[in-house]
């Protein structure tokens, strides 16, 4: 049966909006048979070739796997297909995965330590064992001065090989205080003190409301376009894009002070994905509900 590219689309939202909700996959055989249907998706719609690997990851530990195209565990990753984050905080939410042009992947999500959100990183290497040069043993968390709680919602990886993290940050509890975050950290994994106020971006001050980042796209002249929303009120939920110079300070040039606010009426608009067109134009996708 051939498969088209919105059931794939379609397919992966459902995954990742699940995961968003809280239901993680805890089950190596689940697993197992979640990779063997993407990788059947993949090789019927022409979307990769037979020799072409596919990242994956999934599991409440936050594991990466890779499967081979033909829908088998590629044993040159770790031996067995899969590498299990042993030690580390289970991650709670949106784990994003993303490849190094060497081959290695780079992994990140969100953890609870302590009763509190911090962002999760690893970096692996093409054959699947954890980066020694890249944080503590290959991995790290990483907590936002002067806030409780931090949540990662994505990831890329710049053509320089440092790493973007997008998502947000708030006081104790109340997400009602919600910032939009970017923190961006070196190939070593510590943060780039060239970026923002060192290696950090917040944009609570910006819009008068609660903020968070959704996702961010790169563009070809080094500047960030982060996509998210703004709730100046419990009614009501409005679309964000703001755009940021290579150093985190935002582009003037771009909307208003480099952030362009809009609203859909009463009620809430939520962005789940951005993307730039060749002409830089920048398209979002997301959903509306009206108020209640």
């Amino acid at each position: 049966m051939m498969v088209g590219a919105a059931e794939i689309n379609s397919y992966i939202h459902n995954v990742i909006q699940a995961q968003t909700r809280g239901f993680m996959i805890r089950s190596l055989r689940t697993l197992a048979i979640l990779t063997a249907i993407l990788a059947s998706m993949a090789a019927c719609t022409g979307t990769g070739s037979r020799e072409s690997n596919i990242q994956l990851l999934g599991n409440a530990e936050g594991f990466p796997g890779r499967k081979v195209a033909a829908g088998t565990l590629d044993t040159t990753f770790n031996e067995t297909g899969i590498v299990t984050m042993d030690g580390v905080a289970t991650i709670t939410s949106s784990v994003q995965v993303a490849a190094q042009k060497d081959g290695g992947v780079v992994l990140s999500g969100t953890t609870l330590v302590e009763g509190k959100y911090r962002i999760v990183a690893a970096r692996f290497r093409a054959d699947g064992s954890f980066d020694p040069s890249f944080g503590v043993a290959g991995r790290l968390t990483l907590a936002i001065p002067g806030r409780e709680n931090t949540e990662a919602r994505t990831m890329k990886i710049q053509p320089d090989g440092k790493i973007i993290i997008g998502g947000y940050s708030y006081l104790g509890k109340l997400t009602s205080n919600r910032a939009a975050m970017l923190v961006r950290l070196l190939p070593t994994g510590t943060l780039d003190s060239t970026f923002g106020s060192g290696g950090i971006v917040l944009t609570s001050q910006l819009s008068g409301g609660a903020t968070w980042c959704v996702d961010i796209a790169l563009a070809d002249d080094g500047k960030i376009v982060m996509s998210g929303n703004v709730s100046p009120n419990n009614r009501r939920t409005d679309l964000m894009i703001a755009r940021f110079h290579s150093n985190g300070s935002l582009d003037a040039s771009f909307g208003t002070n480099g952030m362009t606010l809009t609203s859909i009426g009463e009620g809430h608009a939520r962005i789940s994905a951005v993307l730039l067109q060749p002409d830089g134009k920048i398209v979002v996708a997301g959903s509306y509900a009206h108020a209640t």
